[in-house]
């Protein structure tokens, strides 16, 4: 029996399984970047300013466009950064 308010499929802190945050977090970031998905299929870039505008600009999104922006001009390759998203 639960108590009153009390529902088994709640999660107190979804930082606590990491596994599962850090799936949805990535899921999110890749969501936001279908936005770009059309600029990339006519040059197959994206540029960091955009990457940031649709997925925010947490620690892990800019280590993302650090790894990815080689040439060191904000040019970054799209399949790289998703690629660079969906890594565990």
């Amino acid at each position: 029996m639960t108590s009153a308010g009390q529902c088994y499929d709640t999660v107190s802190n979804p930082k606590d399984n990491n596994a599962v945050w850090d799936y949805v977090r990535k899921n999110d970031y890749l969501r936001r970047m279908e936005s770009l998905e059309r600029k990339e299929a006519d040059t197959g870039r994206v540029h960091a300013s955009e990457v940031r505008q649709a997925c925010g600009k947490s620690a892990e999104v800019e280590n993302v466009i650090k790894q990815a922006d080689k040439r060191g001009d904000g040019n970054l390759d799209y399949k790289e950064v998703v690629s660079m998203l969906n890594k565990p």
